[in-house]
């Protein structure tokens, strides 16, 4: 596969590959032809119209378009609807949809089964649609899940430091009052052997 991928125009590959590498011209703009102003200027931006993985795109055009300008019938109320509410609404429109064309099949009745299965289309349609209008919403809300997630983390990780210094704290201060009680401990048998000596001394010279 990689002598396949090598045989392949750069020019053409890199528009359709997934992670494409950056462009030839990138090579021109070195340290010095920056400082030097030598550099060739950069590409235009481009226009409402762009090719992006191999796929075309227009920034004019609407992301959603609106069923009714794609001859589609809505049947959720467009006025400040919930998304949620018309998706539990369709939902069970699609199980009276299917129950109708059971019964409908047992019948035998063909005209009203193939109808009922249009109707279920134009619902599923009308779901998908309002699914996809989620998504903005939904983005939104990963993105401040994620946010969330990272400040909980580095407030764990603050608090996991701060009980680190203090337990290294306590350590050090329990340390330096076991140093200087050695010390002092050491003074006072220097008196007490000091003091013994002294006594010791006088006995003889009595």
């Amino acid at each position: 596969s990689s002598s396949i991928l090598l045989s392949i125009n750069s020019s053409s590959f890199s528009s359709v590959m997934e992670f494409p590498p950056p462009p030839k011209y990138f090579t021109a703009y070195t340290t010095n032809a920056v400082e030097e102003h030598t550099a060739p200027k950069p590409p235009p931006l481009p226009g409402n119209e762009y090719v992006m993985f191999g796929s075309k795109f227009n920034l004019d055009e609407v992301l959603i378009r609106p069923l009714k300008e794609q001859g589609i019938t809505e049947l959720f109320n467009t006025n400040k609807h919930k998304h949620g509410d018309e998706l539990r609404k369709l939902n069970r429109e699609t199980l009276q949809c299917f129950l109708k064309i059971v019964d409908a099949s047992i019948k035998g009745n063909k005209q009203e089964v193939d109808e009922l299965l249009g109707k279920i289309s134009i619902i599923y349609i009308n779901m998908n649609h309002l699914i996809n209008e989620f998504r903005p919403h939904q983005a939104v809300e990963t993105i401040k899940a994620m946010l969330q997630e990272q400040i909980d983390s580095r407030q764990t990780l603050v608090s996991d430091i701060e009980t680190h210094l203090s337990s290294t704290k306590d350590l050090l201060d329990n340390d330096g009052k076991e140093s200087r009680g050695d010390v002092f401990e050491d003074d006072n048998d220097e008196e007490d052997n000091n003091g013994h000596l002294l006594k010791t001394k006088r006995a003889k010279n009595k």
